[in-house]
């Protein structure tokens, strides 16, 4: 049963892998940061703070393209 749970845990890795836009639960777990991580890097507006879409006024959304992009900034070479 542990390696059926397991695969399973796997294919939802996958899945969210795919997607192109995140809630804040699923960046937390596609970057493994933490949601209130999260929330600090998105309470600053600057050129460095995390892009997100809040439409609704309430919830958080991130844009996978963006995300990626904004975690590569700062490459070290």
């Amino acid at each position: 049963m542990d390696k059926i749970e397991q695969e399973l845990a796997e294919i939802k890795e996958l899945i969210l892998n795919q997607k192109d836009i995140f809630t804040i639960e699923e960046l937390s777990r596609y970057t493994g940061y933490t949601i209130g991580y999260i929330h600090k890097l998105t309470a600053s507006y600057s050129d460095t703070s995390l892009p997100f879409s809040k439409p609704n006024g309430k919830k958080l959304f991130f844009e996978k393209k963006a995300v990626d992009e904004w975690l590569m900034k700062n490459r070290n070479y």
